[in-house]
């Protein structure tokens, strides 16, 4: 899919839309070292990175469903919006040189009806698995709804850099939980997860199996969670 058309600045009702929604969002900024040494900076998302974000979204899930064209109505409506939308956002940016290479984001899974796009078989789903945190009881579960980085920048310790600040930022906010979900499939994702930052799976305690998803596409979904307290 060609990006040379996406717009590199917002028109002003989008502008004051995410200025809005990004208001929203608790200030943070750190740097560290990837495993190449290179200097590199993980900061809350702003308003001059939304069209590069989206672009990067582009280029990397050109497939998916939600992925209609590049336009101004693509930056009005990808699902970065649509999570600044719901309470308790958590959105950073990775970069260097001022460059973007991974993001992350997600919000307070009280709020996931109105701002998770999937298939309303996952919205049961996520709401199965808001109740199992709970035990009966209320828990604060913040779900990760994007974690990605371009492929150029993969295998340098920047997706897992992204977890940990999402991490201490999901602490500042009060979350008992973090959950997410990721393809079946995709193997290095879920070895980031298990292996080195103990997510485990979601159990459904009524008939002892993993909870699963499907997504818009078709792709099966395993859940994940990690108890911060």
């Amino acid at each position: 899919m060609r990006t040379e058309n996406l717009p590199e600045k917002l028109v002003p009702e989008d502008r004051v839309a995410f200025e809005s929604l990004l208001s929203k969002l608790a200030l943070y900024e750190r740097r560290f070292k990837d495993k190449w040494g290179a200097e590199t900076t993980i900061r809350t998302i702003r308003i001059a990175d939304v069209p590069k974000i989206v672009k990067m979204g582009y280029e990397m899930w050109e497939e998916q469903p939600w992925n209609k064209g590049i336009t101004q109505a693509g930056i009005r409506n990808n699902n970065l919006k649509a999570s600044l939308q719901a309470e308790g956002p958590i959105a950073l940016i990775a970069e260097q040189y001022r460059k973007p290479l991974g993001m992350i984001w997600g919000y307070d899974l009280s709020n996931h009806g109105r701002a998770c796009p999937y298939p309303k078989n996952l919205k049961k789903v996520l709401a199965k698995l808001s109740g199992y945190l709970s035990s009966g009881s209320y828990r604060h579960v913040i779900y990760i709804r994007e974690l990605a980085v371009e492929p150029g920048s993969r295998r340098k310790g920047i997706a897992g850099e992204l977890l940990d600040s999402f991490v201490e930022l999901a602490k500042q906010e009060g979350a008992d939980d973090l959950m997410l979900d990721t393809n079946v499939d995709n193997i290095p994702a879920i070895k980031l997860y298990v292996e080195k930052k103990h997510y485990v799976p979601a159990i459904d305690p009524r008939s002892g199996r993993e909870l699963r998803g499907t997504t818009a596409d078709g792709d099966i979904t395993r859940f994940l969670h990690l108890k911060l307290k």
